[in-house]
């Protein structure tokens, strides 16, 4: 289900995007066959979802969330091994590892555990809000640049566009920071759990991919 959001949400937005420029003069008089919308935008979010477009949005954020996992998860191992702690090298070595093994740690401890499960599903909507902004940042961006090129060609009936659609990219770009502070506090609290109750498990696991 999520990896179909993450597909089908960006192809929508980009059929949105760019819907005025094939419809103009007949917005809101054309037909729209509700299955060949949602067809064609699983065939665009696709081919947007391989693309290094959409990794390059959230990269930096992606990155943002899993350091603070990590941090948490080594201080949580720390305070189990005082004599042994994980220093600053080692932890960078953990943050480049390809595999992101220590992520393997902190989802095998909330897949096993009723309470915090809940969080994780909490957890799952935030990472599709946060995507979707992301996506929607660019893909608003790249309509507002396009009608932009329309306009300055004296086809001024893309005007209100230009405004439309800047004014989607701002409130997309301010909904992301939102949804990515939210993902990051719902994490945390995960965290916090795990602390409380796991810290053995993560202790024990940790140790095994250091």
């Amino acid at each position: 289900m999520l990896l179909y959001l993450r597909v089908l949400v960006p192809g929508l937005m980009l059929i949105a995007g760019f819907y005025p420029f094939y419809y103009k003069e007949k917005l809101f008089d054309s037909p729209v066959d509700f299955n060949y919308v949602i067809l064609l935008a699983i065939l665009v979010g696709s081919i947007y979802y391989v693309s290094p477009l959409q990794y390059k949005m959230v990269k930096g954020t992606l990155a943002k969330i899993n350091a603070n996992i990590l941090s948490e998860l080594i201080s949580i191992y720390n305070s189990k091994n005082l004599g042994n702690p994980v220093g600053t090298t080692k932890k960078e070595e953990l943050l480049k590892d390809k595999n992101s093994r220590y992520l393997h740690v902190f989802y095998h401890i909330v897949d096993n555990d009723e309470s915090l499960k809940s969080k994780a599903s909490i957890s799952y909507f935030y990472s599709i809000f946060w995507s979707a902004t992301a996506d929607s940042v660019l893909i608003n961006a790249l309509a507002t640049i396009a009608y932009c090129i329309l306009a300055l060609g004296r086809d001024m009936t893309y005007t209100p566009f230009i405004y439309l659609f800047f004014a989607a990219m701002l409130l997309s770009l301010i909904l992301n920071r939102y949804s990515v502070g939210k993902h990051m506090w719902n994490s945390n609290q995960q965290l916090d759990f795990i602390r409380l109750y796991h810290a053995d498990k993560v202790s024990k696991e940790l140790a095994m991919i250091l």
